[in-house]
């Protein structure tokens, strides 16, 4: 079974740009670099305070986006 970086570089070959979605997973820090694979990340407090802390690790991209889900309306 491919891994889901594999998955994400063939999107990105075939497609001019890709949006992933999560809560700050090593695939999306792996992927982030790629020319047209742009990131949202997921922030809740029902995630780990150490998984919320990693988000910092992708403040310094144009491409990366977070959507805070406790502040969202219904």
């Amino acid at each position: 079974m491919p891994f889901s970086e594999d998955y994400i570089c063939q999107l990105s070959s075939a497609y001019q740009r890709v949006n992933v979605f999560g809560f700050a997973s090593t695939c999306q820090l792996n992927v982030m670099k790629l020319e047209n694979v742009y990131i949202t990340l997921l922030k809740t407090t029902l995630i780990r305070p150490d998984i919320r802390d990693s988000f910092a690790l992708f403040s310094d991209s144009d491409k990366v986006r977070i959507c805070d889900l406790d502040s969202m309306e219904p």
